[in-house]
């Protein structure tokens, strides 16, 4: 029989998991647009005073047609970034309800006493 404490530990693991690969998903696409914006040969970093170009969410943006793909279409920034969101509120919960299964056992150990 599983406990609570396992549930929401699973639940736990699970939301880390789904982090870590929206967070690959999202550095890939940065990756990805940042060579294809350099193309490549450019190694100098970054101007701090100057802002980064923006990279628009709705469509592939002109100069970078060589991207992969799967970066366009179903794998794309926004459901990256959505994804991350997700598993930021599945950890949360999970991690509410270790709480509150805590707080649980302890007021049924002091009603024992």
């Amino acid at each position: 029989m599983k406990t609570v404490m396992n549930t929401a530990l699973e639940g736990l693991s699970r939301a880390a998991d789904q982090a870590e690969r929206a967070a690959s998903r999202i550095t890939k696409t940065f990756q990805g647009a940042s060579q294809a914006g350099s193309g490549g040969q450019d190694s100098t970093p970054p101007n701090p005073a100057m802002p980064a170009p923006a990279i628009s969410l709705s469509s592939k943006p002109a100069g970078i047609s060589h991207l992969d793909a799967s970066m366009w279409g179903h794998d794309d920034l926004p459901s990256a970034i959505v994804e991350l969101k997700q598993a930021e509120i599945a950890y949360k919960a999970s991690a509410k309800l270790i709480k509150v299964a805590d707080e649980m056992q302890d007021e049924l150990l002091k009603a024992l006493d």
